[in-house]
């Protein structure tokens, strides 16, 4: 599980994510950045789930975007995730959202899972066809009016709203423990943690900035989100 979360704008998209890569425990294992940016054309791609097939998925997408075109590189994408199929390791399933600016559509963003269910396709990348999307821990909107984080300041700032409010936002979502979607028998744990970054994708190409850390996260222990060490198991 991780922080995933993108918005269209006008005219670019922002993916606002953490750093953690912990043990289905929850301990912390590694920090590092979890969106893969490519060179060649305005793409971004972040993972849920195993950070081990998502990151080789994720590389051979920015691989493939080397083409020079976002258009025919989704056409390719496309493929790649349904064959897919029958090739994912039990127990390594994950889902992934792609972000960038099209040629014929202009700012988007797609989604793909492995996971099966009732709710979404399994190995097909589609088009979503909100503005928002992301894997957030569940909050209140009392929990986001408390900080700002509403719809009229959203329209008013634009792509400035996730770089003035996103680290108020991961903060109210890393103090709540969630349960994994991805594998939901495992217990709820704290998810957030490491470092905050926001990736700007516009046609110019990507820019990730590091909005906050919180250096009270170490390895070898679980995400501490009220400033104790909480030792693993």
């Amino acid at each position: 599980m991780t922080l995933a979360y993108s918005v269209v704008h006008q005219d670019c998209v922002q993916i606002l994510s953490d750093a953690a890569i912990y043990l289905p425990d929850g301990t912390l294992v590694d920090f590092k950045q979890k969106v893969f940016t490519s060179p060649s054309v305005p793409l971004a791609v972040i993972s849920i789930g195993s950070s081990e097939m998502g990151d080789i998925i994720s590389e051979a997408i920015i691989e493939v975007s080397a083409i020079g075109s976002f258009d025919v590189a989704i056409l390719i994408i496309e493929e790649i995730i349904h064959r897919l199929e029958g090739h994912v390791p039990d127990g390594h399933d994950f889902s992934l959202i792609l972000s960038g600016i099209s040629e014929s559509r202009g700012p988007c963003h797609f989604f793909a899972t492995t996971k099966v269910n009732d709710k979404t396709p399994a190995y097909s990348l589609f088009q979503l066809s909100t503005p928002e999307f992301g894997n957030m821990v569940g909050t209140s909107a009392e929990e986001l009016a408390a900080i700002g984080f509403t719809p009229a300041v959203a329209q008013a700032l634009g792509p400035d709203f996730l770089r003035q409010y996103g680290v108020a936002l991961a903060e109210v979502m890393r103090r709540k423990k969630t349960t994994n979607w991805m594998a939901p028998d495992r217990p709820a744990l704290h998810i957030i943690g490491g470092f905050l970054q926001l990736t700007t994708i516009t046609a110019e190409g990507c820019a990730t900035e590091t909005l906050t850390t919180w250096p009270e996260d170490q390895i070898g222990q679980k995400i501490n989100p009220f400033g104790q060490v909480v030792e693993a198991a």
